[in-house]
């Protein structure tokens, strides 16, 4: 009888004993567990990644501005005319038949010189090529202090300077289009210290209205 407890004894312990192995090989070591989020509340333990110690999220990848596509020789062509009108306002006037023996203070300090004949040699000439490529307020700015009309003579004021030396490129896109709305991205590339080397960019940015059938500029930096 002793020896039949004995044995019953042994192998309940030998059951037990196994059972406990075999939940411990179940279990993983803490050293083993995979990182997951503390955070998650739903079930999901998605490993949790590492932020890229170089990576600035507020950097674009592609450091090139999308500026849209090249214009077109017909918008270069609109675009390069008004510039050279345009220029009139900081280099004063070109391309008109002056009569250099006739000039005027105008009232003012500022010399003007009779224009003696041509295409526009009238105010009301002016203003109609103007209008080709300009919204009326900036036909006003690019006017005043340019022109003075007295005894049916126009005079006006003389080129003084030259466009700058320092731009080395000029790229035009077209930016936007709609049918009312064109606006264009001029990049310039300067050699300010003209030496070829140290070569910047800048951009400037130009809006053309569709104001009666008539594409006109109402926005218009000058860089020249």
């Amino acid at each position: 009888m002793k020896r039949f407890c004995f044995a019953f004894v042994l192998i309940v312990f030998s059951f037990v004993l196994l059972s406990c192995q075999n939940h411990a090989t179940d279990s993983p070591s803490r050293g083993n567990e995979e990182e997951t989020d503390p955070d998650n509340t739903h079930g999901d333990h998605t490993k949790k990644s590492k932020p890229d110690k170089d990576h600035d999220p507020t950097q674009s990848q592609d450091p090139t501005p999308a500026y849209g596509e090249l214009a077109g020789e017909e918008n270069l062509a609109f675009f390069y005319n008004a510039m050279e009108i345009y220029s009139w306002k900081a280099m004063g006037v070109t391309g008109f038949e002056l009569d250099y023996s006739k000039k005027t203070t105008g009232g003012d300090t500022v010399i003007y010189t009779k224009v003696a004949g041509g295409a526009y040699d009238t105010m009301e000439k002016v203003d109609t090529l103007l209008k080709i490529y300009f919204s009326d307020p900036l036909c006003a700015e690019i006017k005043d202090g340019l022109f003075w009309e007295t005894d049916g003579a126009l005079y006006v004021v003389d080129a003084a300077r030259g466009s700058d030396i320092t731009i080395v490129g000029e790229t035009l896109y077209l930016t936007r289009e709609t049918d009312s709305t064109r606006t264009y991205t001029m990049v310039v590339e300067r050699d300010e210290d003209m030496n070829g080397e140290t070569n910047t960019l800048s951009s400037y940015v130009y809006e053309a209205q569709n104001i009666n059938g008539t594409w006109r500029f109402t926005v218009f930096p000058f860089y020249w």
